[in-house]
């Protein structure tokens, strides 16, 4: 009988995973000897034994919370015990199995065993796993028996629990099946559930993360219980006591197999329900007893509880069956796909409404895979993560045969030198030594596993000459194995580099700029020295649309215009929000880049700028290192026909070409003396290509260098003799001339080693002269700025056109933002400055606010549903003392983005004919309730006639049904009913909807409660799904309807109301694919409604102007006014592009605008439009009253 010593993996291990020990586990890892090390290494990989034994013993912090971790089928050991009580590990032994103990394990109908079955820990596979977690992290091992019916495991789960947690918050990670035993845990548990959800909102507990789960079965399984799969195959040849037949009456006696057969619930057209019948299995020793259960199980698991508290990660890019055809009793025939891990297709896997993250890994390495352990405490913590892929990555190119079926005997076929290993295992190697026999036992008992839990990850050769069988299909970290690749450094313009595919990065909602506008001008095939501010370009218009959005690891690929022969490819990679770019994003943009270029046909090499090194972003050598890390990821996660064979670093400028030609000299030195993956190959210099500049820093830097060589000890007497001149003409007094020459030379001397000469480029790289000058940029890039409020304090980032200013934190109290929204809503003119200039110091670092003071160009706020409160057009650009608080919104463009919750939907653009179209909406609400704006109707007729004067085609409805219709050029005017206006918005297409009435936010239902007041009821976004082509640009003059809000909303105040309103409003029309919205933050007065629009709209239609200037222009209208208009201009919000805007109108008619539009004096502009006793500022002021507006003034 086998002893422990004759266990592959090492006793002090198994004894430790055993215990369920956390500290235990940790303090034998830190431990081991070089003897375990070397077996643990075989079934681990040298890496991960590394890492495993670094973070044993660095010991960990203070814990974040608790979580259990739980494996999936065949991831427990058992042992058998005889009535004597004597205990035998036989899952896994191989020399037990050798010798048939494996009928221990089976069961009866009943749920019973032959002999007692003992649960002996987790296996060594999740060892990493385990490891990583408690670096932060209070663990718990939960090892259950696999072979038994599932709610018995989730009983147990329970009372593991709740020993250990005691009623404190937990998370659970669970491998496999490990998550179907957590989900029946949560059905049957609920209480125990429940209490495990952290009720404060800090991440340590209360959510189920499930790698690879079959949560609707598993086709491994029907191969398994028919023993087509190689596990059982592998037994057969190994176990001397048992053939084929027998083996599977005991592997079939498991119940736990049955409840992750493929639930016939879900039909795709294929046999599965058939599975369901114990007729369709032929003689296979299945029982109709245990089918039934499975189906039962799977009818009850199909409902989810919780599932926002469930995180799904999945393996993808695996050949994977997921179709299955009866053929006769037994005989079965599969279809595979690539949309899945190898084991659990996605749509048998993936849970609706449950959040999924992407591994290009397998199934039973999910636990094992470094990516997942980069990301899984933010996954716990706080449910989401950047280190992994929250969208499904772009497969290998067709490489997918779903058409074909194969045979199930063909699914794993055995060879005669595996046969001959596992044969092997019952004879004594006299020769062998007993470490040799320890590690093949070792590498054997990972390859009978690997499907189930990874394998081993590297080799598939025992260490001593003797061959032992694959560890299943090749893990993902073997596939990198000898594979070459060549990294080379350009200087020159990327446009012009012969490379497959050129990248570069793209932060959210930010238009292209240097190395992404070349891409964008090579793409649209403009020359870049033709650019101007209307140049239709692709990848800048995408963007605006929305359709390029940059989250990320997204990838857009365009084909360069006119480059047919090579057919280059653009690459556009996501890089996520602006601020918050790191180097673990970095890395994580580069794999995705790589992986997806890779699976391209015939793309072979890529090309990129070093990402996310500009001013103010990450260190050249960071950056660096971490794309590189990123790309050799990818090339060890694909296949040997779908990766990047060359690496080509592109920079503008030769000093910087030269930086970076350093740092991978130094770099791919150390990995390639860390790894035997890949193989990098440098090119010994950056090469010149065409556009190539020096950059001043390096040109001035290069004279300086000059200068120094030829006062040094290698210069010659001439060039001294020209320095000296050079000096002499400084007008210098001579004490001074003599300290600029010896500075000169002290720069040669401090980088000259020995005798050796060093050339000037050299020099010149290492002084690292960096100008204080800025060149004017080609065209005008906004200023952007990032404010998002993160539950305790402010966070600001900004992007310039020369810098990147990383994530700051501006501690103030949530309180006092709320006081400073409350005062900036509709204030006395008077004290705006000193609003502005508080808020500015308030909510903004130093740093953030000399950006803002010396902008001249325009700024771009992107905001979160709560900074959108803030009327940031309101603050002042200078908040220096003394100076006049002049509002950023008076004196720049300022336009907004919000960071939204939605997925917004890419704005159709769609060839539109003839001239440009508007619908105009006045006063469609119910008179009934109290809901008509007689004003509307006025700004709605002189809106329609100003527009029509600029040769736009005018579509007008005013008033509800049944209310008193208007008249306009002799005709009436249709009314707007809610069905009329949506029927013109599908049929016309319009470029600008118009719209004055009443608006409306119900706080606690956004989504379904925003929008305008139309008899009847709102009209909200959701009613514009139905519409092909949303308009180019909406303006909206929406107040907030005091009847109705006040009323939805409760005690909260109207200005809160108002505050919420136009975020509200305007995240919704952008969810449908708005892209420009105009809008009002608090009710507004109606000749100052029917001012800012002939002003924006003469701007915009009249003069060429985009929407940013004519924003601008139309607050500064109102400005001029505000005796009479008060703070109005600040009322006026636009969310979307500065940049933005409509084709103009003709001559003819903007002639005849611009003769209707001549302004007279502000005297007497004001008597002959004051109206005449109209309820205008009554109805739209309903809820200020006008006592107090009077007493505001006289403040």
């Amino acid at each position: 009988m086998a002893g422990d010593n004759e266990l592959g993996i090492p006793k002090a291990i198994r004894t430790a995973l055993a215990s369920g020990n956390t500290e235990r586990i940790l303090e034998t890892v830190g431990d081991l000897t070089a003897e375990d090390t070397r077996l643990l290494e075989s079934v681990l990989g040298r890496d991960a034994v590394k890492g495993i034994k670094r973070k044993a013993r660095r010991g960990r912090a203070r814990a974040l919370g608790k979580v259990v971790v739980t494996h999936g089928i065949t991831g427990s050991e058992l042992a058998s015990v005889d009535t004597s009580g004597d205990e035998d590990k036989i899952w896994v032994n191989l020399f037990r199995l050798f010798n048939g103990r494996i009928d221990d394990l089976r069961m009866d109908p009943a749920g019973g065993s032959k002999m007692v079955v003992r649960v002996e820990g987790i296996r060594v596979e999740y060892l990493p796993l385990i490891v990583e977690l408690s670096s932060r992290w209070d663990v718990l091992p939960f090892a259950y028996d696999w072979r038994e019916n599932i709610d018995k495991s989730a009983a147990r789960l329970d009372s593991a629990i709740a020993d250990w947690a005691k009623g404190q918050p937990a998370h659970i990670v669970a491998h496999s099946m490990g998550g179907l035993v957590a989900r029946r845990f949560i059905q049957h548990f609920g209480q125990r559930w429940n209490s495990m959800n952290d009720s404060e909102g800090k991440g340590t507990g209360g959510r189920l993360v499930m790698l690879g789960t079959p949560n609707h079965g598993s086709f491994a399984v029907t191969l398994m219980l028919s023993g087509a799969e190689k596990l059982l195959k592998w037994l057969a040849a190994l176990d001397r006591r048992h053939d084929a037949k027998k083996l599977c009456e005991i592997i079939d006696s498991f119940h736990g197999s049955y409840q992750m057969l493929p639930s016939p619930l879900l039909s795709f057209g294929d046999d599965r329900h058939k599975l369901a019948k114990k007729a369709n299995w032929g003689g296979l020793p299945v029982t109709q007893a245990l089918l039934d259960l499975g189906l039962e199980f799977q009818k009850q698991i199909s409902s989810v509880i919780d599932r926002e508290r469930m995180i799904y990660v999945a393996g993808y890019d695996r050949k994977t069956p997921w179709r299955i055809q009866v053929d006769a009793g037994g005989k079965f025939k599969y279809q595979y796909t690539l949309n899945g891990d190898g084991r659990v297709p996605h749509e048998l896997g993936l849970l609706e409404g449950v959040p999924t993250y992407w591994l290009n890994e397998t199934h039973g390495a999910l636990p094992r895979n470094t990516r997942l352990h980069s990301g899984i405490h933010e996954l716990l913590q706080s449910g989401t993560t950047d280190a992994l892929e929250s969208r499904r990555p772009r497969s290998r190119a067709a490489r997918d045969a779903e058409a074909t079926w194969e045979n199930a005997e063909d699914y794993y076929v055995l060879s005669a030198k595996e046969r001959e290993t596992l044969r092997s295992i019952g004879t004594r190697n006299r020769a062998a030594r007993p470490d040799d026999i320890q590690e093949n036992l070792a590498l054997l008992e990972s390859g009978l596993l690997g499907d189930y839990l990874g394998g081993t990850p590297s080799r598939t050769h025992g260490p001593r000459g003797r061959v032992t069988p694959s560890a299943g299909r090749t893990s993902a970290s073997a596939k990198g194995a000898s594979r070459k690749l060549r990294i080379e450094v350009h200087c020159g313009d990327i446009t012009r580099v012969e490379a497959d595919v050129c990248a570069a990065g793209h932060y959210i909602g930010v238009e292209p700029q240097n190395a992404e506008l070349a891409l964008d001008c090579v793409v649209s095939g403009i020359k870049r020295s033709e650019l101007s501010d209307t140049s239709p370009l692709a990848i800048t218009g995408l963007t605006r649309r929305g359709a390029i959005k940059g989250e990320l690891g997204e990838v857009h690929f365009y084909p360069f215009a006119g480059d047919h022969h090579r057919r280059r490819l653009a690459a556009i990679a996501g890089m996520g929000l602006m601020g918050s770019f790191g180097r673990r994003q970095l890395v994580r943009l580069a794999e995705s880049l790589a992986s997806q270029s890779g699976s391209l046909p015939d793309a072979e090499s890529l090309c990129m700028v070093v990402i996310g090194s500009g001013v103010g972003g990450l260190r050249t050598r960071v950056a660096v290192e971490a794309i590189l890390e990123g790309v050799l990821n990818a090339i060890c996660d694909c296949d040997a026909t779908s990766c990047i064979k060359t690496l080509i670093f592109v920079e503008l400028h030769f000093g910087k070409a030269l930086e970076v030609q350093e740092i991978l000299k130094t770099h791919s030195k150390t990995l390639n003396g860390r790894t035997d993956r890949v193989q990098l190959e440098l090119g010994r210099r950056p090469r010149r290509g065409g556009g190539a500049r020096l950059g001043p820093d390096f040109a001035l830097a290069l004279a300086l260098s000059g200068l120094s060589l030829a006062t040094g000890k290698h210069g010659r007497p001439e060039d001294r003799q020209a320095v000296a001149t050079i000096v002499d003409s400084l007008g210098l007094p001579g004490r001074f001339k003599e300290q600029v020459t010896e500075e000169i030379a002290k720069l040669s001397e401090a980088a000259t080693e020995g005798e050796k000469r060093i050339a000037p480029s050299e020099l010149a790289r290492k002084l690292r002269l960096e100008l204080r000058r800025r060149d004017r940029a080609p065209r005008d890039i906004p200023t952007r700025l990032s404010v998002s409020w993160d539950g305790n304090n402010v966070v600001v980032a900004a992007l310039t056109d020369v810098a990147v200013v990383p994530e700051r934190a501006s501690g103030v109290q949530k309180s006092i933002v709320d006081e400073a929204v409350r005062r900036m809503v509709d204030p006395a003119i008077e004290t705006i400055a000193d609003l502005g200039r508080r808020v500015n110091f308030l909510l903004l670092p130093r740093d953030f606010r000399d950006i803002v003071r010396l902008t001249n160009g325009p700024v771009v706020l992107e905001v979160d549903r709560e900074m959108a409160k803030v009327h940031w057009e309101m603050i002042a650009q200078d908040a220096t003392r003394g100076t006049d608080g002049k509002a950023l919104g008076l004196s720049v463009q300022v336009a907004r983005q919000l960071r939204t919750a939605y997925s917004t939907v890419p704005a159709a653009e769609l060839p539109r004919k003839g001239s440009l179209t508007a619908l105009v909406i006045g006063d469609p609400g119910d008179p009934a309730l109290g809901h008509d704006l007689p004003g509307a109707r006025r700004e709605a007729m002189e809106v329609a006639a100003f527009l029509e004067s600029c040769g736009v085609n005018v579509t007008l409805m005013i008033g509800a049904p049944g209310s008193p219709s208007e008249q306009f050029k002799g005709e009436a005017v249709p009314s707007a009913s809610m069905f009329d206006v949506l029927g013109a918005l599908m049929d016309g297409g319009y470029d600008v909807l118009h719209y004055a009435g009443h608006g409306d936010f119900d706080a606690k239902d956004p989504s379904g409660r925003s929008g305008w007041q139309f008899k009847g009821g709102l009209l909200t976004a959701r009613e514009l799904e139905r519409v092909d082509l949303a308009p180019r640009l909406v303006v909206a003059n929406a107040c907030l309807s005091g009847l109705i809000s006040n009323k939805l909303a409760g005690a909260r105040a109207t200005q809160c109301l108002d505050a919420d309103l136009l975020p509200g409003l305007a995240d919704e029309f952008f969810r449908r694919g708005v892209r420009n919205y105009v809008g009002t933050a608090w009710e507004v007065d109606d000749l100052g409604a029917i001012e800012f629009s002939r002003t924006l709209y003469t701007s915009l239609l009249m003069r060429g102007d985009t929407l940013g200037a004519a924003m601008l222009a139309a607050r500064r209208a109102l400005k001029e006014q505000e005796q009479r208009f008060d703070a109005l201009w600040a009322a006026y919000q636009h969310y979307g592009s500065p940049g933005f805007t409509l084709p103009s109108s003709s001559s003819d008619a903007a002639n005849a605008a611009a003769a209707s539009t001549k302004r007279p004096s502000t005297k007497r502009g004001r008597k002959e439009t004051t109206p005449i006793a109209t309820p205008t500022a009554q109805r739209r002021k309903s809820s200020q009253p006008k006592s107090k507006r009077t007493a505001r003034k006289k403040k």
